[in-house]
């Protein structure tokens, strides 16, 4: 028999890893509430939405009353920083998920969407927690010149005021005057 020890760190939804990216990573593996990510790819994937959903075509005599049913549904996939892929996507199973990737990114298609950054947070529906995609656009980061520092403000323009965070500079719009 061979065993091996199982390292104190690990986190026990890594003991059984899961298909697609869920609340769990945002709030026990990266200890955020929100995450901003960069879409590197989008797929079409077979699901099992529910899998007391049985399609009676598929019955035999293994499944009498058919198989789970089977769906196509969108998955989007992230970079990471060190510009790998992260293993596990997003699984876009709500219209409002749609709805944010439209307003937060202004993509009208999906190859429009590679490349794009959104943020994912944790959120709730029917009283459980769930991923749930921003309708608003992360703002944008600006990377400060090589000899700045935190003692120097930041040049932007047409911005209301920078923030330093994480060594960079967060760059804060101003709101565009109303014509007259």
């Amino acid at each position: 028999m061979n065993a091996q020890p199982i390292q104190p760190t690990t986190l026990l939804d890594d003991l059984h890893p899961k298909r697609f990216l869920q609340v769990s990573d945002l709030l026990e593996r990266w200890k955020v509430q929100q995450l901003t990510v960069t879409i590197s790819r989008m797929m079409s994937e077979e699901t099992i939405p529910n899998p007391k959903d049985l399609d009676p075509k598929t019955a035999d005599k293994q499944h009498p009353n058919g198989k789970p049913r089977v769906v196509m549904q969108p998955v989007l996939y992230f970079a990471t920083r060190t510009g790998t892929e992260f293993p596990r996507g997003y699984l876009v199973s709500a219209q409002v998920d749609v709805e944010s990737l439209k307003s937060s990114t202004g993509a009208r298609t999906a190859g429009e969407l590679i490349g794009k950054k959104i943020i994912i947070y944790a959120g709730e529906h029917r009283k459980q927690a769930v991923l749930r995609i921003s309708p608003v656009a992360p703002e944008p980061v600006v990377k400060p010149p090589a000899k700045a520092s935190q003692d120097q403000p930041c040049q932007v323009e047409d911005c209301e005021y920078l923030a330093w965070k994480d060594g960079l500079c967060q760059v804060h719009w101003k709101e565009p005057e109303p014509e007259k």
